[in-house]
This record gives structure tokens, C-alpha cells and sequence, in this order.
């Protein structure tokens, strides 16, 4: 079964959506004819690149906000199909010395 037979048509969030990984699959995401919403801060540290989405940036919305924000989840979540969670430190480095901070961005209630 294709990507576009299973994704297309659907409303889907990716966290972490300009980061490297994320990125890739926000495009093949939205080839297959899926509705998506990219929920990446660009936040030091954390991998997101502008550039990344170059593709398809005039075919997303791009939410430059803090998952972490309840309103925010509030607001982007109800009615959507599936949710790719990829936001997080790449740094292992940073999360050792800032646990808390790496375990808010990795983990939200």
C-alpha cells in the first residue's frame, strides 16, 4: 500500500518537523496528499533548519511555537488523524546537563 493511499487526505501534526528527519518525512507527508501542520520553535540546539522545508513550506502550516504550550495543543489537536512526535534535543550533551528541559521537549502530558 502507497504513502498517498494511507496518508492522503489526512490531518496530521509533526513535532520537530524542520529537523532533519522530520523534515523528510513533512514532505513526503504533504506529496501524498496529506494536510500538515509542523509544530517546530527552532529552538537552539534542537536541529530545525528553515531550509529544510524549503519544498513545501507554501504547502504547510508551520506553527513556530513550544509543544510544550497546552493552549497550543489545545488549539492544533482535535480533529487530527495522527501525530508524529520527532521534537527533542539531538544534543546529548544538552540533555544531561538540562534533564528537565530534555525530558519537557521528549515527553508531555
Amino acid at each position: 500500500m502507497s504513502v498517498a493511499a494511507v496518508m492522503g487526505g489526512k490531518k496530521v501534526v509533526v513535532t520537530g518537523g524542520a529537523g532533519f528527519i522530520g523534515s523528510n518525512l513533512v514532505i513526503a507527508l504533504v506529496n501524498a496528499g496529506a494536510k500538515v501542520t509542523v509544530i517546530d520553535p527552532m529552538l537552539p540546539g534542537l536541529g530545525g533548519n528553515p531550509f529544510n522545508l524549503h519544498a513545501v513550506v507554501d504547502r504547510v502550516e508551520w506553527l513556530r511555537e513550544d509543544m510544550r504550550d497546552d493552549e497550543l495543543l489545545r488549539r492544533v489537536l482535535p480533529g487530527t488523524d495522527v501525530v508524529f512526535h520527532l521534537a527533542g534535543l539531538v544534543s546529548h550533551k544538552l540533555s544531561m546537563e538540562d534533564p528537565s528541559r530534555d525530558l519537557g521537549l521528549n515527553y508531555h502530558t
